[in-house]
């Protein structure tokens, strides 16, 4: 009999499995957008800890960078907010838990799977929702104004 050969890991460099359902926990509610104005959430420094409850106690090392790494790699890049300070960039994944209903993606089964229906939705009806622009004359559906 061959003994199978076993990559050694250690264990000091493996992320903790509680970070790492905190951190799926995360992706699961949100997913990163490019700019600041196109998200539902701005996750600051600040805003961060609170969410991971990873605050700093004096003597130890910080919490917050496995989170911020684990993020990383998972497509949540920091980035500067228009205040200036560092941010994450998200949009809610699933709104209250709304989702489309089976006669809206019939014929779309890859998109549904990745959610890309449910968010295209989300964002057609956060567009309907917008209040008008000031300074315009307001018209009715059928073009002709109030």
């Amino acid at each position: 009999m061959s003994k199978k050969k076993l990559k050694y890991q250690d264990p000091a460099l493996q992320p903790p499995k509680a970070l790492m359902q905190l951190v799926d926990a995360f992706t699961d509610t949100y997913k990163p957008v490019e700019r600041e104005e196109y998200a539902d959430e701005v996750f600051t420094v600040r805003r961060i800890r609170e969410y991971f409850q990873a605050w700093p106690i004096p003597k130890m090392p910080d919490p917050l960078p496995p989170y911020l790494v684990e993020l990383e790699r998972r497509g949540f890049a920091m980035q500067t907010a228009y205040d200036g300070h560092p941010a994450l960039f998200c949009v809610r994944w699933q709104v209250d838990e709304e989702i489309c209903t089976a006669e809206e993606t019939h014929d779309k089964e890859a998109e549904v799977r990745t959610g890309l229906v449910s968010m295209k939705a989300l964002i057609a009806r956060r567009m309907m929702d917008r209040p008008a622009d000031d300074g315009d004359d307001e018209e009715d559906e059928w073009g002709e104004e109030e």
